[in-house]
């Protein structure tokens, strides 16, 4: 399967514009992830994640939580690599 969006005669300067695109774009090919594996069965983008981060985990990685600018605690992906 392919999904895919071309920007025909936009200014890839704008950059919050350029960001929704690629947000909308996301949203969009999450939600065909999840009705493809419903149907057809397999592994979605979220199920092969989770199971990368237990993986690390079980090897024995340390995963830190680091603060953020906007002071909450999130992971931080260099952690996980």
């Amino acid at each position: 399967m392919i999904f895919a969006h071309t920007l025909l005669d936009r200014d890839l300067g704008d950059r919050e514009e350029f960001l929704g695109t690629i947000r909308d774009f996301a949203l969009v090919a999450d939600d065909y992830d999840d009705r493809i594996a419903a149907r057809y069965g397999g592994q979605t983008m979220q199920d092969l994640l989770e199971e990368s981060v237990v993986e690390h985990l079980r090897r024995g990685h340390r995963v830190r939580l680091d603060a953020d600018a906007d002071g909450d605690d999130e992971l931080a992906a260099r952690d996980l690599t």
